[in-house]
């Protein structure tokens, strides 16, 4: 099997990685990882259903690698942005099924919070997070949070769970923009890069 690097078994899917849909974001005030996952932009047009599920199996991975990798004690937190979720372009339950049961079953790290920012449509609230909480299990379940109203509105109630805008993708209201990706994903394939020529 090829090593779940960049220069690996990602290389096929480094331009997905580069667009942000999936990402780890600065530490929460509590010093929690926090994965983003943008579920609006993950769609058949944009990247398959394969190509979202590694890209979150490579992110896991790198938030529970490194010397400074607390997620297998601390746990940690996951925001999935879901503002302008159309039931027939975005809904995928076999995706669903899969993203839930490597959340809660393939890694050694507890998922400490989930938080789903819905925005002020009424499908995400109605139709999607009764399927979701059904799919989740009793674990996950108890540890989803659900944001919604104006972008603004989002904001502040994710403040109240030490996530601010350093902590926060610009589509949830942040300011880790898009360049802040390039840069971290540079440092980690020089890292990925490093401790193969050590091994070699």
């Amino acid at each position: 099997f090829l090593p779940m690097t960049q220069a690996g078994a990602m290389a096929d899917d480094v331009e997905a990685l580069q667009k942000g849909i999936v990402m780890v974001l600065p530490k929460d005030g509590k010093g929690h990882a926090i994965l983003f996952f943008d579920r609006i932009r993950a769609k058949p047009t944009v990247a398959s259903r394969d190509v979202v599920l590694r890209l979150m199996f490579y992110t896991l991975q790198v938030i529970t690698e490194g010397d400074e990798s607390t997620s297998q004690s601390e746990g940690f937190v996951m925001i999935k942005n879901l503002q302008g979720f159309d039931l027939y372009q975005h809904h995928d339950r076999i995706f669903s099924e899969l993203e839930m049961t490597l959340l809660r079953d393939c890694f050694p790290a507890k998922l400490k919070a989930f938080h789903f920012c819905a925005g002020s449509g009424r499908s995400v609230i109605e139709l999607l997070l009764p399927v979701v909480k059904q799919i989740a299990g009793k674990y996950i379940r108890m540890h989803m949070v659900c944001h919604t109203g104006t972008i603004n509105d989002i904001v502040r109630q994710l403040e109240a769970y030490h996530l601010d805008h350093q902590h926060l993708s610009p589509h949830v209201g942040g300011d880790f923009t898009d360049t802040h990706v390039l840069q971290l994903l540079h440092e980690r394939d020089v890292f990925e890069r490093k401790i193969r020529d050590e091994l070699s």
